[in-house]
Order: structure tokens, then C-alpha cells, then sequence
């Protein structure tokens, strides 16, 4: 007859079969031999290195669970607890960090030089990158921005900002994207539209054309219309795109008249360089319509003159010629007297009223300094008169029935014809 001995199963211990430390499938964690069964009272005995109650700590408290084969003041140890973009070295002291290439802290602590406040050296509108092969950083501006990465400009379309400076009614403006690595910006291209002449910020028909668009001949254009009748013919010749001409139009507003003729030259279109005039001996001379020479000359700082009067802008094309603009007429001109320009007028008035002012003030205080002083010297003189006679009357005593008459007296002299004196003062005609 069999006999059932109860007994408990491998990884229990005791009476009541309780699972030993670690759990009853790697009683003590695996790391060591539980004393199970009924006898058994469940204590661990840990293997080599290891220790506790469940055989999960190390014996050596020096080193690191949970192999307890490394020790906490190791590289082998999480890295010698640096950073995780660091190197670790052991020294007979400890560990010792340093952040890899590319990196920046104190070795515990290691962020990308791409992460630092001032992005690695490259523009706040740049992205950031360390190159490990060549151990540097590489800036390259983001998208909408161009330059060298440390320097990043807003690429812009300069034609959607008043047209690109290109002419609003004549010309289109084209414009070319920079490349993101592009330091400048090309400027926009200006075109003329068919049948116009012109660098694309002027766009032209015929030079009278060229005259009315150009704001610094404003004066010059108001004086051909009031000519009409003398300029007429010019204005033909200017407007006539079956010939070739050139014309200096003056930009200055100090004259009257001028002959026009003298700033015509017909049948040619001259364009002036600096190396035309050298090639002519540093004086180039052309003879205008009406005879008149015209020496182009050029002085050391490379300034271009015409009869001694410097040029403005000068190569402008035309369907028929071209036209150069001069500081004021090359020519002798009439100066403007009479019909002065708005600013003459408010120059000349400001100088009339500073001058002429300030000299009725002085006049008008002399002429009440001498009011005073005369009114003064009468009273003085009159009272004068008066002690005189009240002296005079020691011998007989003055009467206020005298002084009466005397009155009377004073008032029969107002009352004569005697007032009707004119006063040399108001009436000589060469005071007046």
C-alpha cells in the first residue's frame, strides 16, 4: 500500500510551501540557491558577487547591479555616467568626460554647437549643421533667404515694389531668384516695350517725347509751350523720327529765352564718353544747328562738361536721336528778371522783408525819440517863461487877473489865422 509523503514543489519552502525570494520559477533572482521544501526556510545563498536578501544586490557595494562586474566609478558603467554625446576615459582619479567634436558642455552635460544661443555662429535665419567628416558647421540660409549662411538677406521681388524702379507705363520687369548661397541680389531687368527706346526706368518715343518725361526739364518743357510760336519748328524737329538729332536740354530755371538752335545739333546722334574726348586731345568740339560750337570737354575727377557746363545725364536714347542734359544752357541766355521762379520769388521777398523790416523799426524808433525830445523842451521852455515873470513881478505882485489875460491872450492867438500854417515837416515834398 502506498504512503503519500506531502512535500512541496522546487522554488516553495516550509509548511505552507511559500515561493522563495525572487519567485518560484528563478528563486533568488537566479543568483543564487533558495533552502525550499518543507524543511526549508527559504533563505538565499547568493553566488559570488552577489548578495541580499534576494540575492539582487552586490556584495561588493562598489560595483553596479545587476551583474555587480562593473563599478560605478568606471566608463564601463553607463558611460562614467557622461554625457551620451561624450567620451570617457578612466583616470586614477575617476572618469573624466569631454564632449565629442561637434559638442559643447562640461562633459556630463553635452549639447550641439547647432543647439547654442547663437546657432553655431550662423544667422538666426539659417539651419545649422556639424559636418563630422571635415569637423565643422555648415550654415545654410532657410528657404525665402539667401547668402552665405552667417549672413542671410529676405529674398525679395523687387518688382512688386513700385515696379522694380522700371517705367510704370512702358517697360515690364523681369526679375531673376537668387540661389539660397547667393551673397547679392541681382537687380530686376527693366525692358522697354515695343517701339519704345529707353534703359527700362525711361522708355521713350521721340526726343520732345524724352523732354515731357523727364521731371528735371519740367521748366524747360513749360518754357517750349509758351514759345510755341518760336519753337515750333524745333518741336517738329524733335518729334520727326525720320531723322537723327542730338539736343542738350538745360536743367537750371534762371532764364527767360534762349536760342535753341544752338543746342541742336541735326543729322548726327552724338553719344559722349570720357574716351571719345581723350581720343580728341581732352576737346572734342561739335558745331551745333545755328553755328554754334560745342566743346566737350572732361576734368581729373572724370566730369564732363559742355561749354564749360557740367552734364547731368547725358546718352539718353531716343526713336530719333539722342538727348543730353545739362546743368543750365550751353549757350548765352537771357537771365529771368521778371518772371522769377517760385523759389527766386520766396527767396527775394525773404530778403525784402529782412531788410526793409528791421529799417522801419529803426526809423519809427528815431521818430518817437525825437517826439519826446521836443515835447520835452517845450515844457521845459514854457515853464521857463512862467518863473520868469512870476520873478519880473517883485516889483508889482502878478494878479491872477494877469495870468487870466494872458490866458485869453493864448487863446486869441489858437484862434487866429496863424494856425493855419502848414507844417514844413508834412509838406515839403522832398520829405514826403
Amino acid at each position: 500500500m502506498a504512503i503519500n509523503t506531502p512535500e512541496c514543489c522546487g522554488g516553495f519552502y516550509g509548511k505552507r510551501c511559500k515561493e522563495c525570494p525572487g519567485g518560484a520559477e528563478t528563486p533568488c533572482n537566479g543568483r543564487g540557491l533558495c533552502e525550499d521544501g518543507l524543511a526549508g526556510n527559504g533563505t538565499c545563498l547568493c553566488h559570488e558577487r552577489f548578495g541580499g536578501d534576494d540575492c539582487t544586490e552586490c556584495a561588493n557595494f562598489s560595483m553596479a547591479p545587476p551583474h555587480c562586474n562593473v563599478s560605478y566609478n568606471s566608463c564601463a558603467y553607463k558611460n562614467g555616467n557622461c554625457s551620451e554625446k561624450a567620451a570617457c576615459s578612466e583616470t586614477s582619479s575617476g572618469v573624466s568626460c569631454r564632449c565629442w567634436l561637434g559638442y559643447v558642455g562640461d562633459g556630463y552635460h553635452c549639447q550641439s554647437i547647432c543647439e547654442t544661443m547663437d546657432n553655431g555662429g550662423c544667422h538666426q535665419q539659417a539651419t545649422c549643421v556639424f559636418n563630422n567628416k571635415t569637423h565643422s558647421v555648415q550654415c545654410t540660409c532657410k528657404d525665402g533667404f539667401h547668402g552665405n549662411g552667417t549672413r542671410c538677406e529676405e529674398t525679395i521681388n523687387p518688382c512688386a515694389i513700385e515696379h522694380g524702379g522700371c517705367d510704370y507705363q512702358r517697360a515690364t520687369c523681369n526679375y531673376i531668384r537668387p540661389k539660397v548661397t547667393d551673397l547679392v541680389q541681382a537687380p530686376p531687368i527693366c525692358e522697354c516695350a515695343e517701339a519704345y527706346k529707353g534703359n527700362g526706368s525711361l522708355c521713350v518715343l521721340d526726343t520732345l517725347d524724352a523732354l515731357t518725361r523727364i521731371p528735371a526739364l519740367e521748366y524747360f518743357v513749360q518754357w517750349m509751350r509758351s514759345k510755341q510760336s518760336t519753337t515750333g519748328s524745333l518741336n517738329t524737329t524733335l518729334a520727326d523720327r525720320g531723322t537723327n538729332n542730338t539736343f542738350f536740354a538745360p536743367a537750371s530755371r534762371d532764364w527767360s529765352d534762349i536760342d535753341t538752335s544752338s543746342l541742336l545739333i541735326v543729322n548726327q546722334t552724338i553719344l559722349l564718353s570720357r574716351d571719345e574726348v581723350e581720343n580728341h586731345s581732352g576737346n572734342w568740339t561739335l558745331v551745333s544747328e545755328s553755328g554754334q560750337l560745342i566743346d566737350i570737354t572732361v576734368d581729373s575727377d572724370g566730369q564732363m562738361y559742355v561749354n564749360n557746363v557740367s552734364l547731368v545725364d547725358y546718352n539718353i536714347e531716343t526713336a530719333n536721336g539722342i538727348l543730353h542734359i545739362t546743368a543750365a544752357p550751353i549757350v548765352d541766355y537771357t537771365r529771368e528778371n521778371i518772371g522769377l521762379t517760385r523759389a527766386g520769388r520766396s527767396s527775394t521777398t525773404g530778403i525784402v522783408v529782412a531788410v526793409v523790416v528791421p529799417a522801419i523799426l529803426v526809423l519809427m524808433l528815431v521818430i518817437v525819440i525825437a517826439v519826446v525830445i521836443l515835447y520835452r523842451k517845450s515844457k521845459l521852455q514854457g515853464f521857463l517863461n512862467i518863473f520868469k515873470r512870476s520873478h519880473s513881478g517883485s516889483q508889482s505882485s502878478l494878479s491872477f487877473a494877469r495870468l487870466q489875460a494872458q490866458d485869453e491872450d493864448d487863446d486869441s492867438f489858437k484862434g487866429s489865422d496863424t494856425a493855419k500854417y502848414d507844417n514844413p515837416i508834412f509838406n515839403d515834398p522832398d520829405l514826403m
